[in-house]
């Protein structure tokens, strides 16, 4: 909610801003002859803090969401290297056991057609 003030001023017609209030139209605020006045709007000094504590407030959630979802993508990606590992170790036990039992000259044309 705004806070609205009537700024009363003498007939100069110079824009002046009011520091208290925003901007006002007409003369100094200062000013006795008040045949001129405008209204001044400005946001209440707690609402400023109020929205700056949304905007964290927000931050913080975006932030606790996104680290959660890291998380979850580390934590299926350590699975997986796991999963992964274990498969290289048993091809390499099973090509080591069929590197041993064929005969010398399989081996060699094997190695010749890779």
């Amino acid at each position: 909610m705004w806070n609205c003030a009537v700024v009363e001023c003498a007939v100069n017609h110079v824009p002046t801003y009011s520091p208290h209030y925003g901007i006002s139209r007409g003369c100094s605020p200062s000013s006795s002859s008040g045949s001129c006045y405008s209204v001044a709007a400005s946001p209440p000094a707690h609402h400023g803090n109020n929205i700056d504590n949304k905007i964290e407030q927000a931050m913080d959630l975006v932030k606790t969401h996104l680290m959660f979802a890291v998380r979850e993508e580390v934590d299926g990606l350590r699975s997986k290297i796991y999963d992964l590992e274990n498969h290289v170790r048993r091809l390499e036990a099973e090509n080591s056991i069929l590197k041993r039992t064929i005969p010398n000259d399989t081996l060699k044309q094997l190695h010749l057609k890779l």
